[in-house]
């Protein structure tokens, strides 16, 4: 009885409050409510907040039973893996549901001390997670958060559930993972066997799962507040995204052309059948179906984006949740469709779908070793594609300011990776988002160039690989490279190659980033080629149109006894048809029609395939009518236009004569402003080229003077090493001197020489005295080697700044001429619009001039004929 919900009894209360406040606000005003129109917007009112507190109510028992769900799911799971439910989880039995739970403020990690893990989730008043591989018991999760107040405990419910179903998908894809190894279907393999048998060690195995859970638990603990939910929630809400978005990738991208490249087209067109149902069941896109197609959100808007749902709320929501939104909810089954993408392929071809998703995650890490932030590109304004985790202001960049901002950080690797790990996982998100829009972009733009849906055979895909990597990949890796300064590495290192290397320390991030610029480049310029087009051709028919001699409609389409050809289209038999298979599979029992879900889905799919076809057949049948209609009238207006040619051909000479000279005259005109407009671009050309002169200039002149700097500090250096070694010989010489001397008085006074040593003496004393006037006079000479490169600096300084001052006043000037040169080109362009003008005007006047001498004789004829004929009264002057 407790998981019984009577939505009667739980209507009473709040109905209850609501009419005891309606009377009280109606003792309240009094006399205030004069009119029937204030009294229905107080109940109007009373009655809104009734819905909003009954809806909020009731959803809390929605929520505990997908919670209830989720984790019936995961314990089924986790019973055929006795060794990890072992090892990592704590089963929680019926009988504690009963026992009295603490609020969870002394837990707290010690690492000093084994605690132990209580056998709870979250606190009791929800604000305080305390186990989180706590599976309670489902009594235990009908009586979760009872004490606390509506808003409290709904929030509570909200973040437990965030918890256990990034828990429970995370698990699953661990384990579905693990069995991808099985060439059989693991669904079918259940039960049969020891229960680890399935899970196959080069797919991961239990200890890659035990190592993942634990590689959690490090991240859940390095969180700025380990026990809070919400910041939890968010983190495995995350990685179950990442997980997610990492299979994905593999699969829809890297194994399919790993298999085009090994040539095995049968394994491509394999998995390439089984991810169209696979993987939209794995992602968070919309699931689209017969009842959305039919009243569509207006492009370019999103079925779950905010203005749509502001703009076109009924819209969105049959986008979002269909025509029927109230089905029963299932736990998603993650493990059949990971199966079912790589179903059918054999044991090699699961070795190489392996190493393909090893490669993704080899990806992730060098992402995360090189430090850098990845995040897709958006739109300018699109706030509706931001990450979960993301800042409310990171949606507002444009593409051209993604790429500014890609040119103006430095591609380098030196940055520390991140340490928190919610902003890890907004990384690896990232850039798995990034890979996604270069993929779709690529696949675009390949559709373009090769005019196929799809490369599908090896052939096909080597020949987009070499388009792709000689007008994509090596122009966007030489720009990289050029930002980076390595671009002669670059090309000596690509020379001769035809492989798809990026530049030498290039982080990931850049490389992909690099690439989906070049492709978006592309498709701007398509779109734009195409526009034009277009416009060529609308701007063909509305000439076509203005040289219409007649002023009647072209209602030639309209009529219906020239056209020639007639539309019977038939009715297809789509309601008796879809009656009649939905009736066959029929059972009758009790006096009561039943249908089975699968006959009704399969009525339904077989319903949306005759409507399609439907609106293909009248889509060719309508468009061969026209196209006839197209046809009939192509004639008639050639038939028009010979009409118009021999009318031309039947004129007078003067009348050609008149015709040509105004022709020439225009042709003249026209000559006269492209001359002048060619002479306005070259002298813009000529600025240009200055200004990028000077820019150039500006650019190596700093390299040029540090070079001159270097030069001086350089001789400098030079010049007092050879005065050091000046001194040193100088040195050595007087004491080599010294010594001589020295030695020679020992010999005179070992052999009894009498001759004074005066004159040695006086000769070392002037020894000392030379020497010492050579280092004062070196000395002198490195204090003045010292001041003329001193002043040699200051006058170098001098000179930039100069020179500096020198390149504003050019780009000054060049910025003033071009702005001069544009008012230019503008008041040309004005006087040609007053001369035609002019033109105009002096036509009207010649034609008013005719009319006024024609008038004037017209006068002069009646006057005269009232004087001729003064007895007829009819004849009146006007």
């Amino acid at each position: 009885m407790e998981a019984f919900v009577s939505i009667q009894l739980e209507k009473v209360g709040v109905r209850d409050k609501m009419l005891n406040l309606f009377l009280k606000q109606k003792q309240a005003m009094g006399d205030l409510i004069k009119t029937p129109e204030e009294a229905a917007k107080i109940k109007r009112t009373l009655i809104i907040d009734f819905l909003n507190k009954f809806s909020t109510q009731i959803s809390q028992y929605c929520v505990r039973a997908q919670i209830v769900a989720y984790y019936y799911s995961l314990t089924s799971l986790l019973d055929e893996i006795p060794s990890i439910r072992q090892s990592h989880f704590m089963i929680g039995q019926a009988s504690e549901a009963s026992a009295i739970l603490d609020s969870g403020v002394g837990v707290c990690p010690d690492p000093r001390t084994f605690q132990r893990r209580p056998q709870q989730l979250m606190s009791v008043d929800g604000k305080t997670l305390c186990n989180l591989w706590f599976i309670p018991h489902c009594s235990e999760v009908l009586h979760m958060f009872k004490t606390q107040d509506v808003s409290a405990s709904a929030e509570a419910l909200h973040h437990t559930l965030q918890i256990v179903s990034a828990l429970h998908d995370i698990i699953y894809y661990l384990v579905s993972f693990s069995r991808l190894g099985n060439a059989d279907n693991s669904c079918s393999c259940i039960g049969r066997g020891a229960p680890d048998s399935h899970l196959t060690a080069d797919w991961g195995g239990s200890e890659g799962i035990g190592a993942e859970l634990l590689k959690i638990q490090h991240q859940v603990d390095r969180l700025s507040n380990p026990s809070s939910p919400e910041f939890v929630g968010r983190l495995l809400q995350l990685r179950r995204q990442v997980l997610l978005l990492q299979f994905d990738t593999a699969v829809r991208h890297l194994i399919r052309e790993a298999f085009l490249s090994s040539g095995d087209a049968a394994a491509f067109q394999s998995v390439s059948d089984n991810m169209a149902t696979a993987l939209p069941l794995l992602s968070d896109s919309i699931q689209t179906d017969v009842f959305s197609l039919t009243l569509p959100v207006p492009q370019p808007l999103e079925a779950q984006s905010c203005q749509a749902q502001m703009m076109y709320p009924w819209r969105s929501f049959i986008g979002c949740h269909g025509l029927l939104p109230l089905h029963v909810w299932d736990v998603p089954p993650i493990e059949y469709c990971m199966q079912l993408c790589l179903s059918g392929l054999s044991d090699r071809s699961r070795l190489q779908a392996n190493a393909a998703i090893l490669g993704v995650s080899l990806l992730m890490e060098d992402v995360l070793n090189s430090g850098r932030e990845a995040e897709p590109v958006r739109l300018h304004g699109n706030k509706d594609d931001l990450l979960h985790d993301g800042k409310p202001n990171e949606g507002d960049k444009s593409c051209s300011e993604a790429e500014k901002e890609e040119k103006t950080t430095c591609v380098s690797s030196s940055n520390p990776p991140p340490q928190d790990p919610v902003q890890v996982q907004s990384v690896l998100k990232g850039f798995l988002l990034l890979m996604k829009q270069l993929q779709v972009f690529k696949e675009s733009w390949a559709r373009r160039r090769l005019g196929v849906e799809v490369s599908c055979t090896p052939s096909l895909y080597q020949q987009t690989v070499k388009l792709y990597r000689d007008e994509i990949f090596y122009p966007s890796m030489k720009s990289l490279a050029q930002q980076m300064g390595k671009e002669r590495d670059y090309e000596i290192l690509v020379y001769g190659t035809q492989s798809l290397l990026p530049p030498p320390g290039a982080a990931e991030v850049d490389v992909k980033t690099w690439q989906l610029h070049k492709l978006l480049e592309s498709t701007e310029c398509d779109m734009i080629r195409m526009v034009q087009r277009r416009i060529n051709r609308e701007l063909t028919l509305v000439v076509s149109e203005r040289t219409r001699q007649d002023t009647h409609l072209p209602t030639e389409l309209w009529k219906k006894v020239p056209l020639k050809y007639s539309l019977s289209p038939e009715r297809p038999q789509i309601v008796e048809t879809f009656i009649q298979q939905l009736m066959d599979g029929v059972e009758e029992a009790e006096g009561q029609l039943r249908v089975s879900q699968g006959h009704l889905q399969q009525c339904l799919t077989h319903l949306g395939s005759s409507l399609m076809e439907r609106e293909c057949c009248c889509f060719l049948l309508y468009s061969q009518f026209y196209e006839r209609i197209l046809q009939q009238e192509t004639q008639l207006l050639y038939q028009r236009e010979q009409d118009l040619k021999n009318l031309k051909d039947s004129q007078t000479h003067s009348s050609h004569i008149e015709e040509v000279s105004v022709l020439c005259r225009g042709m003249m005109l026209e000559i006269s402003a492209l001359q002048a407009q060619v002479a306005h671009l070259e002298e813009e050309r000529t600025s240009l080229e200055e200004q990028f002169s000077l820019k150039f200039k500006e650019r190596y002149d700093l390299l040029v003077r540090q070079l001159f700097s270097t030069c001086i500090q350089l001789k400098a250096r030079l010049d007092e090493y050879h005065r050091q070694m000046e001194r040193d010989v100088s040195e050595i010489v007087n004491r080599t001197r010294e010594e001589g001397v020295d030695r020679i008085i020992k010999l005179k006074k070992k052999y009894g020489c009498t001759k004074d040593d005066n004159s040695l003496a006086l000769t070392r004393l002037k020894n000392e005295v030379v020497h010492e006037l050579s280092q004062e006079n070196s000395w002198l000479t490195a204090l003045l080697c010292k001041l003329k490169a001193w002043n040699r600096w200051r006058l170098v300084v001098e000179q930039e700044k100069l020179h500096h001052q020198l390149l504003q006043a050019q780009q000054r000037e060049i910025t003033s001429r071009t702005e001069a040169l544009r008012v230019k080109m503008i008041a040309e362009e004005e006087v040609l619009f007053l001369q035609e003008e002019l033109d105009v005007a002096r036509q009207v006047l010649t034609r008013c001039q005719a009319e006024c001498s024609s008038t004037k004789k017209k006068k002069k004829v009646l006057h005269s004929t009232a004087a001729t004929h003064p007895c007829c009264p009819n004849i009146k002057l006007v």
